[in-house]
């Protein structure tokens, strides 16, 4: 609600925090927010129109995301980058994100591996001819396929070593998802 401090909330969880009674907890609520580039943009922005996800035909071009606006490769692009904001920090928080807590455990070849597939996807996403992607997938089906395995190669790595690594609870909306 309004006026509530999260990061406050954050800053003392374990150590008095009314929302978080562990950092572990914490850590949770936070990276639960990754997994939006799972769900949401691989298999509903992406996966549901190029046929992969709950469409009954070839393609699905009607579940496009911004259909009238076609604006999809916008959205999709700022998903990302709000992605690498918690990943590898922002401006406002000295650049620290996930990517230091992982080189902090040993495990900055995940990290790099990491903002290595974010690039990559960022750079998929850029290459699309059209911020319309049911125009895409009308001409050029196979890079909006190649954008579906770009996240889909970082969201494997979330799942699957980023969790791991981090003891991370996933998500009841990603547990058990194979893909």
């Amino acid at each position: 609600k309004s006026g509530d401090d999260f990061a406050g909330q954050l800053a003392t969880a374990g150590q008095g925090s009314t929302l978080f009674a562990t950092e572990q907890l914490a850590m949770n609520a936070v990276s639960a927010g990754f997994f939006y580039l799972d769900k949401e943009v691989k298999d509903l922005k992406i996966g549901r129109p190029i046929g992969l996800i709950e469409c009954e035909t070839a393609t699905c071009p009607e579940t496009v995301e911004s259909r009238y606006a076609k604006r999809s490769r916008d959205h999709i692009k700022n998903n990302l980058l709000g992605f690498r904001q918690m990943f590898e920090g922002c401006d406002e928080g000295d650049n620290l994100g996930f990517d230091d807590l992982l080189v902090s455990l040993g495990a900055g070849d995940l990290a790099g591996r990491m903002k290595a597939d974010l690039a990559s996807a960022i750079e998929t996403t850029d290459a699309l001819p059209s911020a319309d992607l049911a125009e895409v997938l009308t001409t050029d089906p196979a890079k909006l396929t190649a954008l579906h395995v770009a996240i889909k190669k970082l969201t494997d790595a979330m799942k699957t070593e980023l969790a791991t690594v981090l003891d991370l609870e996933l998500p009841q909306n990603v547990e058990g998802d194979n893909d």
